[in-house]
């Protein structure tokens, strides 16, 4: 015959259970209506993905949570994980991963990279080549001034290809204009490519050489994991990323 727990034993395991169910349940995530959230969270989206981001995301803002207020700005490097630890930022994206304490890190695409040149693009009738590539004028994406270096940019310079670049800007959308209005071509994302496509009158050229496929992550701080609005934004971006490209024509830009 085994030990039996005895009357007060048992009574006691019921008034702990009670407690443990209590604080579960103080400290497990609320689901609270979307809809009600008044607040405005900080992001950093650089790298041009702005231009395939906010978009979309601001659509599902308005229909969603139309008391979420975003406010985006681009400062990546050496300050990016003390703004996040900080509170300074809240949610940040980057083409590199993040294993500081703290800080959680979300895998949102793997793509590969085109170039895009303007239309009827003088040098490029017969095709691009390597020799081509690393001769003919580029415009580069820059996030700032302080890290000059985009996910197209880190991987070129790794491989040790440094075609000559004569114009560094900060947007997608830049980049896009100089490159329609002149000869230089640029290295982009495939997804990015498409919505420059929809917006510039573009040309599509895949790379004379093999770059590895670019990575784009979401970085949080973990006190937020089980922030409501925090965490609907985390997936909505999510599912941006995932979905197809679909950009909205700019009617400013001149064709």
């Amino acid at each position: 015959m085994g030990v039996r727990p005895t009357p007060r034993a048992l009574e006691m395991a019921g008034h702990v259970q009670t407690a443990l169910a209590q604080v579960n349940a103080a400290i497990a995530p609320k689901e609270i209506d979307i809809t009600t959230i008044d607040r405005t969270i900080v992001l950093d989206i650089g790298g041009g993905y702005d231009a395939l981001i906010m978009p979309r995301l601001m659509e599902e803002v308005t229909k969603c949570a139309p008391g979420l207020r975003l406010l985006v700005s681009n400062t990546r490097g050496a300050d990016l994980l003390n703004e996040l630890k900080y509170g300074e930022t809240e949610l940040a994206l980057d083409f590199q991963p993040s294993n500081a304490e703290g800080i959680r890190c979300d895998l949102l695409s793997r793509d590969g990279a085109v170039v895009v040149a303007r239309h009827s693009h003088p040098a490029l009738n017969s095709g691009l080549t390597k020799d081509l590539y690393l001769k003919l004028p580029h415009a580069k994406l820059v996030w700032n001034r302080s890290s000059t270096a985009s996910a197209v940019v880190f991987e070129l310079d790794r491989l040790g290809l440094k075609p000559p670049v004569v114009a560094s800007l900060p947007t997608f959308t830049a980049l896009g204009g100089v490159v329609a209005s002149s000869n230089l071509i640029a290295t982009v994302p495939a997804i990015v490519a498409r919505i420059l496509q929809s917006w510039f009158r573009l040309e599509q050229y895949p790379l004379p050489f093999r770059l590895p496929p670019l990575a784009l992550y979401q970085l949080w701080h973990a006190r937020l994991d089980d922030n409501a609005g925090h965490r609907w934004l985390r997936q909505t971006i999510k599912n941006i990323c995932a979905g197809p490209a679909e950009a909205k024509p700019l009617k400013w830009i001149a064709r």
